[in-house]
């Protein structure tokens, strides 16, 4: 797994991002001191493949001609992705916007925000090999999803600054520095949407139900704690898309098979590593079929 992505993203893609500000408007209620902006940003973004499907990266001996060379140890479950797009092919061309609704009390200390995303990646689904399920185009083709929604109170405790915070939201304890690893490896990531040229890192930030406290302390100390409800699960690149290293994990998840005489071939590959001579079971050598799939929802 670890090699593909070195080779596809330092050597195989090629991406083109265009971003600009859509519209920043800020506007006064005339309802007390009740003010509001809002902002949105539009994002259209292409990757191209730059070079063919390595035969070291795929587990089917009869595609593209690789033979022998196919590496059936390792890709046999992981090469539907990197077979679905080959030189030349956009593996994804999108237009996205990100919006977010900041509305303020300043007098009584009040604030409230909402922020949705919306995607629709129109080259995402253009496959060479297979076409990619109903659960994977919802995740990589076409997507909306509400992000941050809180409402946040500012007060005093003994001349020290506080505020509370109730809602959706996103802990940032160590900033992007620390996007991984640590307490901030409390917010899920969308890994897929992270792949994808222009991302803002927001976009991809999942927030939780969570209530937050600050407050700043004497001899300039201050402290943070937070309490989470319900927690999110990252979520892998879809199997088909071009950055999916596996065919059972992630959405769309296909059954992975194992041969028991030889347990490096199986897979949707597995019925054209055998030819003929295994026609009826898809595997080399006869055997026994052993299939699985990865569907758990806190992993997607």
């Amino acid at each position: 797994m670890k090699n593909k992505k070195i080779c596809l993203c330092g050597t195989f893609a090629l991406g083109i991002v265009a971003s600009g500000q859509a519209g920043a408007y800020t506007f006064d209620t005339g309802l007390g001191d009740l003010t509001g902006s809002w902002v949105s940003n539009i994002t259209a973004g292409a990757g191209i493949r730059t070079k063919a499907p390595s035969c070291a990266l795929t587990g089917d001996p009869n595609a593209n001609g690789c033979g022998s060379a196919a590496n059936t140890a390792q890709w046999a479950n992981g090469d539907e992705g990197d077979l679905n797009y080959g030189k030349g092919h956009a593996f994804t061309g999108y237009t996205s916007v990100t919006s977010e609704l900041l509305m303020l009390m300043p007098n009584e200390g009040y604030k409230f925000l909402i922020r949705g995303t919306a995607m629709y990646d129109f080259l995402a689904d253009s496959t060479d090999r297979t076409s990619l399920s109903s659960a994977a185009k919802s995740q990589a083709v076409y997507n909306v999803e509400l992000l941050d929604l809180w409402a946040e109170k500012d007060f005093q405790i003994a001349d020290q600054r506080a505020h509370v915070r109730l809602g959706n939201q996103v802990i940032n304890w160590g900033e992007s520095y620390f996007a991984s690893g640590g307490i901030n490896a409390t917010n899920s990531l969308d890994i897929q949407k992270l792949l994808i040229p222009g991302t803002q890192l927001k976009q991809a930030l999942l927030p939780a139900p969570m209530i937050s406290f600050a407050s700043s302390l004497p001899a300039g100390f201050s402290t943070e704690d937070y309490y989470q409800f319900q927690w999110n699960g990252n979520r892998y690149p879809p199997v088909g898309t071009y950055w999916s290293t596996s065919n059972v994990f992630g959405r769309g998840a296909e059954p992975g098979s194992l041969n028991s005489n030889n347990i490096n071939v199986g897979g949707l590959s597995g019925a054209t590593i055998a030819g003929t001579n295994s026609k009826n079971s898809g595997f080399v050598n006869g055997g026994c079929q052993r299939t699985c799939r990865v569907t758990s929802s806190k992993l997607l």
